[in-house]
């Protein structure tokens, strides 16, 4: 009996340890290491200006979902290059939204030798990743000044978000002004996911007036475009092994491909 009795106790530890993994890995879980980890990269480029206030060169890559290791071959290429001020990683950084997925991707980010800066895109809104997103890098739309450049990331994920409506009106105030603007949003305007009402709404929003550059990602190929009078692009997955280098030049852009 006693044999018995001390059994069935190793079975129920071992049942109540397997329940604890399960609701660490729950698609509910929205607790994370980190926090607001975007504010502090965006504090590193702000405070280091650079000497050229028309110049500079960041490289940009999306669509991560559980490519870790090609994020990571990524960002070692362009340690080696040493030639972009900093990264924007454009969306798409879990496949299902998932905590356990955002600290995968957190754990990369220390990889790279320059800031690092991430948009949220659709898969990230699945589950509870919207949330974790907020907690991890703060608010998903945000922007900051680099020189003459406003580079403003904006969350256009609609279908993955409820159908909540994008914050245009935060949009329409950020594009005012003389900087040379730049849009990073994760879904392009050409795409079905975002509809015609709100193709329509961001067409009277951003146009050759007020954006310089919008880059966007979620198609998973390589796609540079004119859209609205807006020099436009759409970035391939980092899967595919490749990332894109913008050269910003007095408000112009040039795109080069770069496979690693």
């Amino acid at each position: 009996m006693r044999l018995f009795i001390a059994d069935l106790l190793a079975i129920l530890c071992s049942l109540f340890t397997s329940c604890t993994d399960l609701i660490e890995y729950s698609p509910f879980d929205a607790d994370v290491s980190s926090q607001d980890i975007n504010l502090d990269h965006i504090f590193r480029i702000v405070r280091n200006p650079v000497a050229d206030q028309d110049t500079f060169r960041f490289a940009v890559f999306s669509d991560v979902h559980e490519g870790y290791d090609d994020m990571f071959d990524a960002i070692k290429d362009i340690n080696r290059r040493g030639d972009a001020r900093f990264i924007i990683v454009n969306g798409d950084i879990t496949n299902a939204g998932l905590a356990q997925e955002f600290e995968w991707y957190a754990r990369v980010i220390p990889v790279s030798e320059n800031p690092l800066v991430t948009v949220i895109g659709n898969h990230d809104c699945l589950a509870n990743g919207l949330l974790i997103y907020r907690r991890m890098f703060g608010n998903p739309d945000r922007s900051f000044v680099t020189g003459n450049y406003k580079l403003i990331l904006f969350n256009n994920v609609i279908l993955e978000n409820n159908l909540v409506s994008p914050n245009y009106e935060w949009l329409r105030e950020e594009l005012k002004g003389d900087h040379y603007n730049i849009i990073f949003s994760h879904i392009p305007p050409i795409s079905f996911d975002i509809g015609s009402l709100h193709r329509i709404i961001y067409n009277n929003i951003a146009d050759s007036t007020n954006t310089r550059m919008a880059i966007h990602s979620s198609a998973h190929e390589y796609y540079e475009y004119d859209y609205n009078g807006i020099h436009s692009l759409i970035t391939t997955t980092v899967k595919e092994r490749e990332y894109c280098l913008v050269e910003a030049f007095r408000g112009q852009f040039k795109v080069s491909r770069v496979k690693f």
